[in-house]
């Protein structure tokens, strides 16, 4: 891939279109990457290494210091310091200097002068008995007590290295699982790159740098060598760890080691989109579902399109094999004309492919009607009467019901429709005041767990005055659940 970027460059930089850094850069990576090749391949030719890649994700462990503790307390020094102790009060007993001794001899003689009374045979019995005069009993006691402090010393000795030498294999061990999570936040982070230059050359060619992203991909590549190689020293660090304490199992020694145990739970991991139908005709699924993940938004408002319901359903499936959720969303006011609301839901998701969604969501606006000041209670009441209906179905489909609504709706209805829905959506348009937003929501604390708050890209200056407001906002007041309205509008604001 550089290889052919170099040719193209030279080129450009021989007809003074590129500047002389953006080649000497790539002249640069080149070299580098030859000499990485140099050094890995007799390496790999050695060890018969395979070219073909592998799909194997090998794990990363983190060191279970409670059970490694655990065993190596099992060592009992304070034991064997009473046995020291015990062996030697036994030694200085005055018992074990007395020696008594029994004996049983068969005698025989004989005088070799050829009679045959010339020899005579006897049994003896006897004993021996020894009690010596011992008068350096305390000098000896004490050179034994001696003796058992600098054996206990020396126990102690051999712990105290024991335990600094492990306190430095697992200060390494530990170092290089940092550096491995550095770098791998580092990937995500290049990933995040790579993945906005492919959505730049769909959306705004002009903007699109050719060789920013054979610089990304090749950074991408250089990581995964890193990773490659700082996970082989944590390997070979924790058999050497193992080597040193093989009484405790590997099985006790290791534990999982999760990288998104170290993210904060933020906003991110709980963050909706709305995407109305002319986003989803403007943009192919591809871009769309690459633009869903690189904000990593894990759920979809979808607005249901009749005419192309087949490639919503392959839009559906996709997003669902990436974990991301989905709600089918009816965003159509003549609904709320409808006197069977469970009939017309039955029509208008016929041929929807329920495997691939979570629920259904209701953005029915009767507050937009002209005469809605003159008729808000009658509105109001048939509103609640459609979610109860909706509700009804949803249960019947095994989906969850989610429903948009103002935050100008009284208390009193919210309260009622909070009964039948498993989420709202609150509509924070317009007026995004933290104090404001704060005073209409806390009345409904006691359902938080139901509440979502939705904001429009319009009301913010660009995207990062509103990730900052957002991340404020739910820092503060703990609202976990964030929407934005819409995809399309949020691809604007992005581009300018």
């Amino acid at each position: 891939m550089l290889s052919t970027l170099n040719g193209s460059l030279s080129r450009l930089y021989l007809s003074n279109t590129i500047k002389q850094d953006e080649w000497l850069e790539i002249q640069q990576r080149l070299a580098e990457n030859k000499s990485l090749i140099q050094i890995y391949q007799p390496y790999n030719s050695l060890h018969k290494a395979s070219n073909t890649k592998s799909n194997i994700n090998f794990p990363i462990f983190d060191i279970n210091e409670q059970e490694l503790m655990k065993y190596q307390n099992s060592l009992q020094k304070d034991s064997l310091e009473f046995y020291f102790k015990q062996i030697n009060k036994l030694s200085d007993n005055w018992l074990n200097t007395v020696n008594f001794s029994p004996y049983t001899r068969y005698n025989y003689y004989n005088l070799m002068n050829g009679s045959s009374s010339s020899y005579r045979a006897f049994f003896s019995v006897g004993a021996n008995l020894s009690i010596p005069l011992d008068f350096n009993r305390s000098k000896l006691k004490t050179l034994h007590e001696l003796e058992t402090k600098q054996k206990i010393q020396s126990i102690e000795n051999q712990h105290q290295f024991y335990y600094e030498e492990l306190a430095n294999d697992l200060y390494e061990y530990r170092y290089n699982l940092y550096q491995l999570t550095s770098i791998y936040y580092k990937r995500k982070i290049i990933e995040d790159a790579i993945s906005i230059e492919t959505i730049k050359r769909e959306l705004n060619p002009a903007n699109y740098s050719p060789i920013k992203a054979c610089k990304l991909i090749d950074d991408l590549y250089r990581i995964d060598l890193e990773l490659i190689e700082l996970n082989q020293n944590l390997y070979l660090k924790l058999l050497k760890i193992h080597k040193k304490n093989d009484i405790i199992p590997m099985d006790k020694l290791i534990k999982p080691f999760n990288f998104s145990s170290l993210s904060p739970n933020d906003s991110i991991n709980k963050k909706s989109i709305y995407i109305w139908s002319k986003t989803f005709k403007a943009y192919s699924s591809d871009i769309l579902i690459q633009y869903i993940k690189t904000n990593q938004l894990n759920n979809v408002v979808l607005s249901i399109q009749e005419d192309s319901i087949d490639n919503q359903n392959q839009f559906c499936r996709i997003l669902s094999e990436n974990n991301i959720g989905v709600e089918i969303m009816i965003g159509n006011n003549k609904a709320f004309s409808e006197k069977d609301f469970q009939q017309f839901l039955n029509t208008k998701l016929s041929k929807v492919d329920f495997k691939s969604i979570n629920g259904i969501h209701l953005d029915i606006e009767p507050h937009t009607f002209t005469d809605w000041k003159d008729k808000k209670s009658e509105y109001l009441a048939k509103y609640n009467e459609l979610v109860k209906q909706a509700s009804s179905y949803a249960k019947e489909k095994n989906l969850k019901l989610a429903i948009s609504i103002p935050l100008t709706y009284p208390e009193e209805v919210v309260n009622e429709l909070f009964k039948n829905v498993d989420l709202i959506y609150f509509m924070a348009y317009e007026n995004v005041k933290e104090d404001y937003l704060s005073r209409k929501l806390i009345s409904f604390e006691k359902d938080k767990e139901k509440i979502v708050v939705a904001f429009r890209t319009e009301d913010f200056e660009n995207r990062g005055a509103m990730d900052q407001f957002i991340a404020t906002f739910q820092s503060k007041y703990n609202f976990e659940k964030i929407a934005i309205h819409d995809l399309g509008r949020l691809i604007l604001l992005d581009s300018k």
